[in-house]
């Protein structure tokens, strides 16, 4: 018996142990809350000298216990500090929020200590004057590691932060979501906020305004999709009007534009930056429509919205939605379909698509009740296998057939209309090969289908139209759009004109359709006799090289396409190419100048293949390379500075033409000598009597070598 009693309390003593732990150990195991305290007095409820320790860090003074029942260790209290100085950085300095004041204008004052229920942190503000100031903040003392520190003191300084714009006033809807939406800026890594997100996420349907830290999606949407100045603008909006009307100034008037778009990307979470951490938003219904009427009657809350995920058996629906009392925004999402919707909407189409989403979303504050409908409604279709692209000669005919099937479920007057962009082509419509006129109004009973056929006829020459046929029954309209393209073959050749003799040359033959400048694969052209088919992008390629001056003449056109069907003629080539040399001419191989003027050599430049004349080029003094130019007198002409006093030996030839392609060319010798007169004077007297004559000396050389000049005249003053 006393053992059995003994075992009793042992595990009565395990139980109060465990619900100890427990106890103590809540703020790191449920989510933590928050609130802010509000006064227009200043409370703080013990004196900063009852701790037993303060840290002071560039904003904030930190006090706390190292012993008793709120004792933290300094690591801890330096944490909470660095937390806080984090969240300043964030917001004050990077963000440029307005500064927060403290109640007595010093550093804000920050108690560490423990917390009653599951709060971590408390923020107490006071109204002096006009003006919300910051009282102090408590942060409790059991927070679980730096992320869960640095979540908090991100959201409490950001309760601050709301009191600098006078905007800590307000529901929690704003105060609490919007400071749960902060924690993310302040310290990413921690992604505490999430717990808050998929709150929301696993209840879309509760109004906006009666929300708390859950409203936190709505402030993450507009900081992430308008960004932090409209956070800005909706704080500072807050300052002077209150709650939606707060928010809607700072929106610019497009509160009711933001829950709507809001609502959408809701239900898709991966546009928001971290939306694969967030629960898929709850679905209103899910349903497969099969035929029939189904009829759903809902309420959706305030600033809410109700989520209809759909497929459909049916080809088209009929979506009908009655909103009794209220205003709604309807959105109808399918495919790359994304638009609003009221009273009736007629979905072709609709089992083509794996999904059809339908959002209603209550734009009002209060609850409001409505009513969605799904029906089979009309629906057609049209079909036609043409081509998006269709060629022919001109002067053809393309025909085409189409037919018009009503898939719905219901008689449908459907009326048929053809339209071409180009006037020059003209078309026909048959019916069981009867020509009808256009528009053409017809009835189809459920089921029933109606075959056309479409003659389109091209003019002589080369030119393109589109062609729309477009169907209507006055609410559905379908179409089908195409080209038809009178086109022919239109020959390119890439080759040279020039080639230096000797040279191997690439003839490339391109085939191309007019109008469309597509290449024609594996088309044929003829080319100086030969047929030649080409490759698959559309060109070929010969090579010739020839030894001697020659001239090859080309003539090529196109005959057909791949297909045998493209045959008309767009244009036809007829070239030379010309195998050739430059050639050189220097009337005048000896040539004297006086010592300091430039050589200007006059010669003539030939092509060797027809003797036209080379107009502009480059020419060579040995290893001088000089431009050239033709003068008016149709002598070429070269300048060469002076190289000074001698005799010189100059390598003439031709380096290029003006293409700059054609390089050989003949070598001239010519002889250019630099020089000057050299006079030596002797005078048989320098003193004379008056009437006695003198004798003058004069012997006159060429300064380039000194040879005797015989032959000159000598003037004596």
């Amino acid at each position: 018996m006393k053992k059995s009693n003994k075992t009793i309390l042992l595990l009565l003593l395990a139980i109060f142990i465990l619900l100890l732990i427990s106890i103590k150990s809540g703020k790191s195991s449920a989510q933590p809350l928050s609130k802010v305290v509000l006064s227009y007095e200043i409370s703080k409820s013990y004196s900063t000298s009852s701790w037993q320790r303060q840290i002071t860090t560039t904003h904030f003074i930190i006090f706390y216990n190292v012993t008793g029942s709120n004792g933290v260790t300094d690591s801890y209290a330096s944490q909470v500090g660095n937390g806080l100085e984090n969240a300043w950085n964030v917001f004050i300095v990077n963000y440029g929020f307005k500064t927060p004041q403290s109640a007595d204008d010093g550093r804000i004052e920050v108690m560490i200590k423990e917390l009653g229920g599951s709060y971590a942190g408390v923020t107490h503000c006071v109204k002096i004057g006009n003006q919300w100031k910051v009282d102090y903040i408590e942060i409790d003392d059991d927070l679980s590691g730096k992320d869960q520190i640095y979540d908090v003191t991100g959201h409490e300084f950001f309760h601050c932060v709301q009191a600098a714009h006078n905007a800590v006033d307000e529901s929690d809807w704003i105060v609490e979501g919007m400071a749960v939406a902060a924690e993310d800026h302040a310290y990413d890594p921690a992604n505490i906020y999430v717990y808050w997100v998929n709150k929301f996420m696993d209840n879309p349907d509760k109004t906006l305004t009666s929300r708390s830290y859950d409203a936190a999606l709505f402030w993450i949407y507009v900081w992430e999709f308008k960004g932090t100045n409209t956070i800005k603008n909706i704080l500072n909006a807050l300052a002077s009007k209150d709650g939606i009307d707060g928010v809607n100034a700072g929106l610019g008037g497009k509160f009711i534009d933001t829950v709507v778009a809001w609502s959408r990307t809701n239900y898709f979470k991966n546009e928001y930056s971290e939306g694969n951490l967030y629960h898929n938003i709850k679905i209103t219904r899910k349903y497969t429509f099969s035929g029939g009427t189904v009829k759903w009657s809902e309420s959706v809350s305030g600033y809410a919205s109700d989520y209809y995920e759909l497929t459909s058996k049916q080809p088209a629906i009929k979506i009908e939605f009655n909103g009794k009392g209220g205003s709604f925004k309807v959105r109808l999402i399918a495919g790359s379909l994304d638009t609003f919707i009221s009273g009736t909407y007629t979905l072709v189409d609709a089992d083509q698509y794996s999904k059809i989403i339908i959002i209603v979303t209550n734009i009002g504050e209060n609850s409001r009740s409505y009513d969605l409908s799904i029906k089979s409604g009309k629906a057609f279709s049209i079909s036609c296998s043409v081509k998006p692209v269709n060629k022919i000669n001109p002067g053809d005919v393309f025909t085409t057939s189409f037919s018009v099937k009503n898939i719905g479920t219901e008689e449908d007057t459907i009326t048929l209309s053809i339209s071409s962009s180009n006037k020059f082509f003209k078309f026909k419509v048959k019916e069981n090969g009867v020509e009808i006129s256009l528009p053409k109004a017809f009835t189809l009973n459920i089921g029933a289908e109606k075959s056309f056929s479409l003659e389109i006829y091209a003019p002589s020459s080369t030119g393109l139209t589109d062609i729309k046929i477009s169907v209507s029954d006055g609410k559905i309209s379908k179409q089908i759009s195409f080209k038809v393209v009178s086109t022919g073959l239109k020959i390119k050749i890439d080759a040279p004109k020039l080639v230096n003799v000797g040279e191997e040359v690439s003839v490339k033959i391109y085939l191309y359709y007019d109008v469309l400048d597509e290449p024609v694969s594996k088309g044929v052209v003829y080319f100086n006799g030969e047929t030649i088919v080409l490759n698959n992008q559309g060109y070929y390629v010969k090579k010739y090289r020839y030894k001697s001056i020659h001239i090859l003449k080309i003539y090529a056109y196109g005959k057909k396409d791949a297909s045998g069907k493209i045959t008309y003629i767009v244009n036809k080539i007829n070239i030379s190419i010309a195998w050739t040399k430059m050639k050189l001419y220097i009337s005048t191989k000896t040539i004297y100048l006086n010592a300091s003027k430039p050589l200007i050599l006059k010669f003539r430049a030939i092509y060797e293949h027809d003797n036209s004349t080379i107009t502009y080029g480059k020419i060579a003094f040995n290893n001088t390379i000089l431009n050239f130019t033709l003068a008016n007198n149709g002598w070429c002409i070269a300048e060469l500075d002076s190289k000074g006093i001698g005799e010189y030996i100059l390598y003439v030839r031709l380096v290029s033409d003006g293409t700059g392609r054609i390089r050989i060319s003949n070598t001239i010798e010519i002889k250019v000598i630099w020089t000057s007169i050299v006079v030596r004077a002797n005078i048989s007297k320098t003193f004379l009597n008056i009437d006695e004559p003198a004798k003058l000396y004069v012997d006159v050389y060429w300064s380039h070598n000194n040879s005797r000049i015989n032959d000159v005249y000598v003037f004596v003053e």
